[in-house]
């Protein structure tokens, strides 16, 4: 049992453990409490006195013989380790003390040093043993499994990785949120239509707002004297329409509507510019990536013509696509967009599309000029 000193009133708290050879008891009181320690007639005695809680005596009557000799001694700053030899090694013992003592409340098991020690049985006066049974038979089945499998090896993801979303669109980053709030700032500031864009954008209001009331177009009237393509404008007002029917719902004034579609322009020239940078970022890294996306930020043309519906700004973005599939060398859809833009938006992009095209016929990028043409055409 776990005697007290008259007047004390204190007995510190201690675990026990066994291995084959040994019995492993730890006593937690500091190093400079304990006065007294020694094993005589299969009973261990710790003395000394806390400061704060009084003198104690600890007197344990051991289950089974160990031997004086050998024992080995470990003074930790809050701690007293005893390790005593059995006298019968191998021999497990089922409690710490003799049968018949009450195990007292101070007394706790020592997983640290739990191989072979009482496994499931219990002492005849182990009235607490069920939590401790429980824990011992996780940590037995814990052992059964052997050593934990090791983590498969993950491959660092490089920095500015970006995942492919459709074709040569990937997910946006933070620097394609900055342009696109930098495009939607200009927009703000200046909404209103310059004149070389009011064809396209009369062509919008008359698909958004007409319909099919192809007789209210305005180009039946005033047709222009250079023929152009509907083909931008029918697409961003695809896009924008259930916003317009939205507004239009509401009885909005049709200013609104012109946000929209500007609006979505400026998304269409955004993720052009998206498609650019991320073949950029692979080729050359992420710094080059983020820095050309920095210049295209501060430079007022770009940021400004983003949202303005002129053929510049629609041949652009398909540039942006196309030069993409030119970094990552996949040359024929490449070409295929710079012969549409060329043919149907703005002929100049044939210009910038005829040296693409020589370098990678002398580089062999392209291994049959018959089946390019035929896939342009």
């Amino acid at each position: 049992t776990a005697k007290m000193a008259s007047g004390g009133g204190y007995c510190p708290s201690y675990k026990w453990g066994q291995t084959a050879t040994h019995v492993v008891i730890t006593v937690d009181v500091q190093e400079e409490c304990v006065e007294l320690h020694k094993v005589e007639n299969d009973t261990l005695i710790v003395k000394g006195n806390v400061p704060t809680k009084g003198a104690f005596t600890l007197e344990l009557q051991l289950a089974g013989g160990v031997s004086p000799k050998g024992v080995e001694v470990a003074l930790k700053p809050r701690s007293l380790r005893l390790k005593l030899p059995k006298i019968e090694p191998g021999v497990s013992w089922k409690s710490l003390q003799k049968a018949g003592v009450p195990r007292p409340s101070q007394e706790k098991k020592d997983f640290d040093f739990f191989e072979d020690s009482d496994g499931s049985v219990k002492g005849d006066d182990d009235d607490s043993s069920g939590e401790d049974e429980e824990i011992e038979r996780l940590i037995r089945e814990e052992r059964a499994k052997g050593p934990p499998k090791p983590l498969p090896d993950r491959k660092k993801t490089p920095m500015g990785h970006r995942d492919p979303l459709i074709g040569p669109f990937c997910q946006p980053d933070e620097m394609d949120f900055l342009l696109l709030f930098a495009v939607c700032f200009h927009l703000y500031w200046c909404p209103f239509t310059k004149v070389e864009e009011s064809f396209n954008m009369q062509a919008m209001h008359d698909i958004l707002h007409h319909r099919d009331n192809l007789s209210a177009y305005d180009h039946n009237m005033f047709p222009g004297t250079v023929p152009r393509t509907f083909l931008g404008a029918i697409f961003t007002s695809l896009l924008a329409s259930p916003f317009s029917a939205f507004f239009q719902s509401l009885s909005a004034p049709k200013m609104v509507s012109m946000y929209a579609v500007r609006g979505t322009l400026g998304v269409i020239s955004v993720a052009g510019i998206s498609a650019y940078r991320w073949q950029l970022g692979k080729k050359f890294g992420y710094v080059v990536s983020v820095g050309y996306a920095f210049i295209c930020m501060v430079q007022f043309h770009m940021i400004y013509y983003a949202t303005r519906a002129l053929p510049n700004t629609f041949a652009l973005a398909m540039v942006n696509i196309a030069y993409a599939y030119v970094i990552s060398e996949r040359f024929t859809p490449a070409m295929c967009i710079f012969a549409f833009t060329g043919a149907v938006v703005r002929f100049e992009v044939l210009l910038l599309a005829g040296p693409i095209f020589l370098m990678a016929l002398y580089r062999k990028k392209i291994h049959s000029v018959t089946r390019l043409v035929g896939a342009a055409a």
